[in-house]
């Protein structure tokens, strides 16, 4: 109900009893019986699709409520197979009453794709706000992944799982940036393959599904920048090379999401609202990169950061109006503004280098060297603008992240 409400005060209202149920069944129910599979699935649910954070301004309830839905699911140990012969003391195990979950040959579909979910909002959070680390893949969700693959009574069980792999790929990612690799263009490369393997596998009906590739394009910009981020050890026709293939990405990511129905906006999850948020950057970034060897008006000419932002703004207003008044202020008003705030930025930044370029050359761009890493993933631009936006409204954010090669 509160996911799907139209009504901004409802959602809110409801938001808000969802977090005194969650407190109350975790901290203060003195059944063990309270915590349950039901509470994880709703839990992920408010994570995906509540907006609570974008509606109070309080983006740390996504890292508190992430790392909730973690415990729930350690809890039950949805995360690893249940012996029947554990020596081991369940949680809650008092007069008889346990609250984890059934024997592993009765666990049961859904019972993965909780844990399999939980997987994937605590990535992406991770990734985002750095206050949590992700959970930790194991051996048996790669069998409930399995599993959920080859279920066909959900038709959304087979896009379900290829987002769950190319998660485990974008997660592959973050920790690799973290770590000295040998070769970065070849990791790249492997992780590529993957990626290739993954739409290898995708069923005709679903591979023009604006979700999936959503995700699939996510996916391969991360990628993109493990390899930017190691300019040191990165030829420079390399990185021209991987620039080109960015903005073919991005704009193959933007004219899908543009092809979204009017109707489908409403529905937007928060991971969903984050690769936009990531294809937008990206594209601003590609269309003001200073160097003599990238070509910005090729760019320009290719996919025009301003036009898409205006059709995407457009979008926006026209889902609200569609949804009434009840809706005013809600996910896809405020939603509206952080972008309407970033394309008067951009617009203004990109007249700026449009009237500078007769002029002048940059000296430190990313292609012929210099000292700044070039970065298309968080930690970057993109964490910074999700926390405080989320946290403090466009009026009070320091666009000036965005400017130089710093960030990408």
């Amino acid at each position: 109900m509160a996911a799907a409400s139209k009504s901004t005060q409802t959602k809110i209202a409801l938001n808000q009893r969802i977090k005194q149920t969650l407190t109350q069944r975790m901290f203060l129910d003195q059944n063990p019986g309270a915590v349950n599979i039901d509470l994880l699935l709703g839990l992920l649910t408010f994570l995906a699709w509540g907006h609570d954070h974008l509606l109070q301004g309080t983006p740390a309830t996504l890292s508190r409520f992430t790392q909730l839905a973690m415990t729930v699911a350690f809890d039950l140990r949805l995360n690893k197979p249940l012996g029947e012969d554990s020596n081991m003391l369940p949680v809650g195990s008092l007069n008889g009453a346990t609250c984890t979950a059934p024997a592993d040959s009765a666990r049961s579909l859904e019972a993965r794709r909780a844990v399999l979910g939980c997987f994937v909002m605590s990535s992406i959070v991770s990734s985002y706000f750095a206050q949590i680390d992700p959970m930790q893949w194991t051996p048996y969700m790669e069998e409930c992944l399995e599993l959920v693959s080859q279920n066909r009574e959900c038709p959304y069980d087979e896009i379900f799982a290829h987002q769950v792999r190319l998660q485990r790929v974008a997660q592959e990612v973050e920790i690799a940036r973290g770590t000295t690799i040998v070769s970065a263009a070849f990791y790249s490369s492997a992780l590529r393959r993957r990626v290739g393997d993954i739409k290898a596998q995708i069923s005709p009906h679903l591979q023009q599904d604006t979700v999936l590739l959503a995700s699939i394009y996510y996916t391969e910009l991360s990628i993109f920048g493990l390899l930017l981020s190691k300019q040191d050890h990165t030829p420079t026709f390399q990185r021209l090379e991987c620039f080109h293939a960015c903005l073919g990405t991005v704009k193959s990511a933007l004219d899908c999401i543009l092809k979204l129905p009017i109707v489908d906006y409403r529905g937007s999850s928060f991971p969903f609202f984050t690769q936009v948020a990531r294809y937008m950057i990206v594209l601003y970034k590609l269309t003001t990169l200073s160097d003599p060897a990238w070509d910005t008006g090729l760019v320009r000419s290719t996919i025009d950061v301003v036009q898409v932002m205006d059709q995407l703004i457009a979008n926006m207003q026209q889902a609200r109006v569609a949804d009434g008044e009840q809706a005013a202020e809600g996910f896809l008003d405020r939603s509206a503004r952080i972008f309407m705030s970033f394309r008067q930025w951009c617009a203004g930044k990109i007249d700026e280098g449009t009237a500078g370029a007769a002029g002048q050359a940059s000296t430190h761009g990313v292609l012929t060297g210099g000292d700044n890493g070039f970065l298309l993933d968080p930690p970057g631009f993109s964490d910074i603008w999700l926390q405080e936006n989320f946290s403090y409204g466009v009026e009070n954010f320091n666009y000036g992240v965005l400017e130089g090669n710093d960030f990408f």
